[in-house]
């Protein structure tokens, strides 16, 4: 039900408030690192085909953590106080950064740039980077590919046509994938710290 609800509230954002934000958050990311845009750095760093196909995984598998601990915090009947406040800041995680900030931080993200701010797409060097790295990994045996960029299309195409998906909606701000990440490792570390950690 929760999640449910948030994906139909992260699908009508932009008819609330439209996708403005975005060329401030470029600003600020220029300078927090030093005039470069953070994809150059990163990309200098490990921006190989392999290296950011890795990457994707952990964004991926980001997925398969969230269920796991919701699971197992839910089964775990003698951590009851844990389980408590797991899932309350679950929910408010889901609640007060997923849906009613990314309504008034309303931005798109860079793959949606040019889209989303009507100007030059300041990205479109990263996704090009991104296009030539997968076909890089398409050309491998057996073959990988970058999803994120199948997924980009995906939830543009159902927004343009007005559909409301599961896991669908456009908001890149603030990110719940850090937050529930975030949420993870605190609950982990309040379980064992040696999981916390990891």
């Amino acid at each position: 039900l929760l999640l449910g609800s948030f994906t139909v509230f992260k699908s009508i954002i932009p008819r609330i408030q439209p996708f403005v934000y975005d060329y401030e958050f470029m600003i600020i990311d220029r300078l927090i690192f030093f005039g470069q845009d953070p994809w150059r750095v990163t990309h200098a760093l490990f921006g190989d085909a392999l290296s950011t196909w890795v990457l994707q995984q952990f964004y991926i598998y980001w997925f398969a953590l969230m269920w796991f601990s919701l699971a197992f915090v839910t089964l775990r009947s003698d951590l009851r106080r844990l389980r408590a406040r797991y899932l309350l800041a679950f929910s408010l995680s889901f609640i007060v950064i997923g849906s009613f900030s990314a309504l008034i931080l309303s931005s798109a993200g860079p793959c949606y740039f040019g889209w989303a701010t009507g100007g030059p797409d300041v990205y479109e060097p990263l996704m090009s980077r991104l296009r030539d790295l997968d076909a890089a990994l398409r050309s491998m045996s057996p073959p990988l590919e970058l999803n994120a960029l199948l997924l980009q299309d995906y939830l543009k195409a159902a927004h343009d046509k007005g559909e409301i998906v599961f896991g669908g909606g456009i908001s890149a701000m603030p990110s719940m994938h850090v937050a529930v990440a975030a949420l993870v490792a605190l609950a982990a570390w309040s379980y064992q710290r040696w999981l916390g950690i990891l």
